[in-house]
């Protein structure tokens, strides 16, 4: 069973509506609503919150990376759109401000599913070495994220002394 579909489960059978899961949470209704539609994944701070009032197990945590819908096509067109260097240094850095605009929206999302500060993880039941996060990455994502690092790395290599 999917994460979306056990904690559905899992607050019908504790007799909770999602306008009650999401007071005790702290978010709105729409947020709890996205997560157990499959639409949002809840980053692991959460996921323990909910895990915890749900009295589903908390690890290991699966985590998706999802991004809002556009957000991929509007980073793959900022990169197309700012990808040809000049020999003019101030356009450069403009283009590379561009994609680093993005860039950090899209990194913000993805490093949000691997932030587990905060998180008890009990010493005893996980030895060395275990793990406790398990995160599905978009390829797409990851794609246009090491395309922007060589297209800002190219931009700025117009701007090297020769």
């Amino acid at each position: 069973m999917e994460l979306h579909e056990a904690l559905k489960t899992r607050r019908i059978e504790m007799h909770l509506t999602q306008q009650q899961m999401a007071d005790k949470l702290g978010i709105d209704k729409s947020t709890y609503a996205h997560y157990e539609s499959g639409r949002r994944t809840p980053d692991a701070k959460k996921y323990v919150e909910i895990a915890t009032l749900l009295h589903i197990p908390h690890f290991p945590i699966k985590q998706i990376v999802s991004y809002p819908d556009g957000l991929l096509d509007k980073f793959e067109k900022i990169i197309a759109d700012n990808s040809v260097g000049t020999s003019d240094l101030k356009a450069n850095l403009r283009q590379v401000e561009s994609i680093n605009e993005v860039l950090s929206e899209v990194l913000d999302i993805r490093n949000s599913v691997f932030d587990v500060s905060g998180v008890d993880l009990p010493d005893p039941i996980f030895p060395s070495g275990y793990t406790v996060v398990t995160a599905t990455m978009d390829a797409r994502g990851e794609q246009l994220i090491n395309k922007a690092m060589r297209t800002t790395s190219k931009l700025l290599s117009f701007c090297s002394p020769k």
